[in-house]
Formats: structure tokens, C-alpha cells, sequence
């Protein structure tokens, strides 16, 4: 293991980038209140899967806690910081390097950094202490992400705050947003009922392709700092297929008088899933590959009629 990669209290700062300018022009914030959570969510279920390569049996746990705090109007809470807790890989000096990429684009065609980004649009600092395995050790991590002045002034937006050889024997993340930049009535408003919706909502197909290997998922919601309820999202929430079929489709080549089919086919396959219309608003058609749905695609799936 590398571990002089990165220096206790070091800020990391990127070649050939200048933060101000990116967090100004480039990525701005997110039209979706709520993703940060949402890209920790992803980062987690994505930490779980590498942890399953290595080791097949590995069986996944995702822990949201919601902190917050009773104001004097019955019922109504006060956002205080939320913690997303899961036992994938861990921020190992691989996933740690790639994390401070900005842009890159090896982690999946959808997903090139710039989650973190969100992070500090919408909270003044986000600590992060992970558990990881190399070499047979056990090490735990600790870095902050923020746009706050101390970081800006480094053309930083993470500080690895230390690296340490520990006694453990299981790997695990725990990444904790604190301090809203911005009050805001979405955040004040969660509770464990509501993030369950909106992670049905969010990730319904994620849900259906992988009903028969998902992680537990537990949401928390605690006021002043004591537990008050939990929800779970299981497999008993998530649609079986309600019809499948497999259609072959041609492929074809551009020629000299325009496009011609040729005998090469593709299968694919169409899965119905009949969704609640609380979680599912609209008819949809996505475009799935290797179980994973591709956001933004070139190809129109215009073919169904929204209601």
C-alpha cells in the first residue's frame, strides 16, 4: 500500500483545474434538492457491487440515519446533518484517486465525478471516514469535502485529513452531510417514510432488475439524537415483471445509397413492470444495460404514450 499518496491534512489540488471557475460555470446546482443524498446512494450500491467481485458471498447493507431536531411547532422539525452508512469496498487509495478525478469517465458512462460537486453546493462540509482492505490490512481513511473559504483559497474542494493502519475486519463507509448551505423546507420535512418514497421513486428500476440481490436498506430518523422511527425498503416494495418478451433486432451499416440492414441481430429484451402510480407518475420506457438505466441516451424511446 502507497500510503505517502496522500499526507495527513493535505489538500488535495487538481492539475490543470480552477474550482472557483468549475462550481460557477460548469457544474451548477442541482435542480434536485435532494442529490447529494441520492449521488451518496449511488456511490454506495456501486462500493457494495465492487465489494461483491471480490467476494461473491458478500451480502450488502445500506443504513440512512436523519438527524434532526423538534422546533417549537408541534410535528416540525429542524434539519440538523443525514448519514449515509454502507459496507461496500471503502475508499481505498483506488476509489480515493478516482473520487478527486474530475470527469472520469471509468466508473460508468453516467457517472464522471461531479457528484461530489453537489456536495458543497448544498452543504457547508461533508466529512467522510471509510474502512478498506489492501494488502490484507485494514486502513481507515478520513477526508472532508467543502467550498468553504480555507478550501477555495487551496483550489481545493477535499482535504485528506489522515490514513491508518487499524484492527478491523470489515469494510464500511459512512459519508455525513452537515450544515445546509440554504434552509430548505425538503430537508426540513424528511423523515424515514419520506426518503423511502422518494428512493422508490428515484431508483424504482434499479429496484426491479435487482430484486433478488439488494442490499438492506434502513432508513433512521432521529430527533435529538434519539432514534424515533424506521423504515426499510425490501424486496416486498419493489414490482415482479408483469411481462417479458425478447424481440430481434438488425443490425445495420451505412452504404453509398444510405443505410442497409445486414444479417447481424441483437436480442433485446422488453421487462413490464406495473409500478403504484404514487411511486411511478407516468408511463416510461428506459433504456437498461448490464442492469444499469442509461439516463441520457441518443436513442428516442418516444414509443409510449406518457398516460
Amino acid at each position: 500500500i502507497n500510503l505517502n499518496m496522500y499526507q495527513d491534512n493535505q489538500y488535495i489540488i487538481p492539475d490543470g483545474l480552477y474550482w472557483p471557475e468549475i462550481l460557477r460555470k460548469d457544474v451548477s446546482k442541482s435542480g434536485t434538492t435532494l442529490q447529494p443524498i441520492f449521488e451518496a446512494f449511488t456511490n454506495s450500491i456501486e462500493a457494495i457491487r465492487d465489494k461483491q467481485k471480490i467476494d461473491s458471498k458478500h451480502k450488502g447493507e445500506i443504513v440512512i440515519k436523519i438527524f434532526a431536531t423538534e422546533t417549537t411547532v408541534p410535528d416540525s422539525f429542524s434539519f440538523s446533518s443525514l448519514s449515509i452508512i454502507d459496507n461496500g469496498i471503502g475508499f481505498n487509495d483506488e476509489q480515493f484517486q478516482r473520487f478527486n478525478t474530475f470527469r472520469d469517465n471509468r466508473k460508468n458512462y453516467k457517472n464522471l465525478g461531479s457528484g461530489r460537486i453537489q456536495y458543497v453546493h448544498y452543504f457547508d462540509s461533508t466529512s467522510v471516514k471509510s474502512v478498506f482492505e489492501q494488502g490484507g490490512e485494514f486502513y481507515e481513511r478520513e477526508f472532508i469535502i467543502s467550498k468553504n473559504q480555507e478550501f477555495i483559497k487551496h483550489n481545493a474542494l477535499v482535504k485528506h485529513k489522515s490514513c491508518k493502519k487499524i484492527s478491523s475486519s470489515n469494510s464500511e463507509t459512512r459519508i455525513t452531510f452537515n450544515s445546509l448551505l440554504e434552509k430548505s423546507g425538503v430537508y426540513d420535512d424528511l423523515t424515514d417514510k419520506i426518503l423511502k418514497k422518494k428512493l422508490l421513486e428515484r431508483y424504482i428500476h434499479y429496484f426491479c432488475y435487482n430484486q433478488n440481490n439488494l442490499p438492506k436498506i434502513k432508513i433512521e430518523f432521529y430527533n435529538h439524537g434519539k432514534l424515533k422511527s424506521e423504515s426499510n425498503i425490501t424486496k416486498s416494495d419493489v414490482p415482479k415483471i408483469d411481462k417479458n418478451k425478447v424481440i430481434k433486432l438488425q443490425y445495420s451499416k451505412k452504404v453509398n445509397s444510405g443505410i442497409e440492414k445486414i444479417e447481424k441481430t441483437e436480442d433485446f429484451q422488453i421487462d413490464a413492470f406495473k409500478i403504484d402510480k404514487s411511486i411511478l407518475k407516468e408511463n416510461k420506457l428506459n433504456l437498461v444495460s448490464k442492469g444499469e438505466v442509461i439516463e441520457e441516451s441518443p436513442v428516442s424511446l418516444e414509443s409510449l404514450a406518457s398516460n
